[in-house]
This record gives C-alpha cells, sequence and structure tokens, in this order.
C-alpha cells in the first residue's frame, strides 16, 4: 500500500502537481470570501487562483507581492474601484518580478500619490512597476499623483497594456 502511495506523489511531481494543493485555479472573491483586495492576494496561490472583485469601490494600496493570479472585476473599471486616497503611497505595485501571467482585469485606479523613490521624490501614484512586467487590460488610470509617472511608472519593466485610459493625473516632472 505504501509503494502505491509513494508511486502517486512520484507521478503528482513529474506533472509539475504540489502535493497537498489543488491541480485547478480556485476563483476567490471579493468581498465574499476575502473582505479586501490585498487579503485575497495574500491568500492566492502563486500560478493558480484568481480574485474576483464585486463592483464597489475599495479603498485600499495593494501589492502583487510577485505572485502570478488574476486579479479581475466581476464588472467593469466605471463601476470597481481601487482607491488609495488617504493612504498616502501607490494604489497598485508590482515590484517583486512580476511577469506577464500577473493580470490587473477591469478596474479604475484612482487617488494614489506614490512610492519614494530617487532621493525624496514618490513614483507612480497609480500604478508602480520596478523590475515587473505585468499585464493591465481594461482599466482606468484616473486622478493619481506622483513626482514622476502620476498614471503609471515603470523601472526596468515593460507592462503590457490593452484598453487602458489615462485621464487627470499629474507628475511634476514626467
Amino acid at each position: 500500500m505504501l509503494h502505491f502511495k509513494l508511486a502517486g506523489v512520484a507521478i503528482m511531481v513529474a506533472l509539475g502537481l504540489e502535493v497537498g494543493r489543488p491541480a485547478h485555479a480556485a476563483v476567490l472573491n471579493v468581498p465574499g470570501d476575502h473582505a479586501s483586495i490585498q487579503a485575497c492576494i495574500v491568500a492566492a496561490i502563486d500560478g493558480v487562483d484568481e480574485c474576483l472583485v464585486a463592483p464597489g469601490t475599495y479603498n485600499e494600496l495593494i501589492d502583487f507581492l510577485g505572485k502570478a493570479i488574476t486579479l479581475r472585476s466581476s464588472g467593469v473599471s466605471a463601476v470597481t474601484t481601487i482607491d488609495g486616497t488617504g493612504l498616502g503611497g501607490t494604489t497598485v505595485t508590482c515590484n517583486t518580478g512580476e511577469g506577464a501571467d500577473t493580470m490587473l482585469d477591469g478596474f479604475t485606479i484612482t487617488g494614489g500619490t506614490g512610492t519614494a523613490c530617487f532621493t525624496s521624490s514618490l513614483c507612480g501614484g497609480g500604478m508602480f512597476n520596478d523590475g515587473s512586467s505585468p499585464t493591465v487590460l481594461g482599466c482606468m488610470f484616473s486622478g493619481n499623483t506622483a513626482n514622476y509617472g502620476g498614471g503609471m511608472y515603470n523601472s526596468a519593466s515593460n507592462p503590457s497594456l490593452s484598453d487602458c485610459t489615462f485621464s487627470t493625473n499629474s507628475a511634476v516632472y514626467y
């Protein structure tokens, strides 16, 4: 009997499946399963799960934490907002090597004021990408400010953007 259990584990490892982890993607719902978007990101399994966010305004700053997950609005950007107003930072951060499998889909990103970069400067009000190249789909970046990159700041990054709009963002330098 032990021989068959070990053989099953060996097959799972050979197929690249983690022992004790689900082999299929789970859809984690915000606010149903998790009270905040960041809590969903923390709970999501890297390379597997999707965080599905109900329409509404979420006053928080989020960081993808290097995870290859999909963060998707169940509505569209006009009805689902990540709002960093009053929180003193970048609204969406990718600075831990996120790649094309990290997806942000269908949000308005607003209220960001940037992340510390350079000497006494703030970069990336709406989104800060440093050494990361996420996929951004159907998002609106509006009402963000920073010294550099009011809407989005990219350093050593090449994000893929599709059907995104940038309006009323401001940057002191560019």
